[in-house]
């Protein structure tokens, strides 16, 4: 495996793909309870970043675990470092948190 910033081996508790052989899959909770997932297979896997490109599949995960907002695709590790800034500074409760749980009403 390569990646295209020696921090992104430091930055996730990494294991194997769940599901897809060849896969990988890295998780971070920060100290808000907000998470990043990453993911990357090989191409064909049917997975949104390849390892071979070093670019990866990433969910933001809201406190409740459910997947905040869309999953976005074929980011560089660069870009999954600033994704990784921005949610370490969210509030761990605030009014757009609510999305994340479906008792608000809030309609999804």
């Amino acid at each position: 495996m390569t990646l295209s910033s020696p921090n992104m081996v430091t930055l996730f508790d990494w294991k194997a793909h769940e599901v897809i052989s060849g896969a990988i899959h890295g998780f971070k909770t920060f100290e808000n309870a907000w998470s990043v997932s990453v993911v990357a297979g090989l191409p064909g896997s049917g997975l949104h970043g390849h390892i071979t490109e070093n670019t990866w599949e990433v969910a933001v995960m809201c406190p409740s675990g459910e997947i905040f907002g869309d999953v976005a695709v074929y980011l560089t590790s660069e870009k999954v470092h600033g994704i990784m800034d921005m949610v370490r500074n969210f509030p761990e409760t605030s009014t757009f948190t609510q999305w994340c749980h479906p008792e608000s009403g809030i309609a999804q």
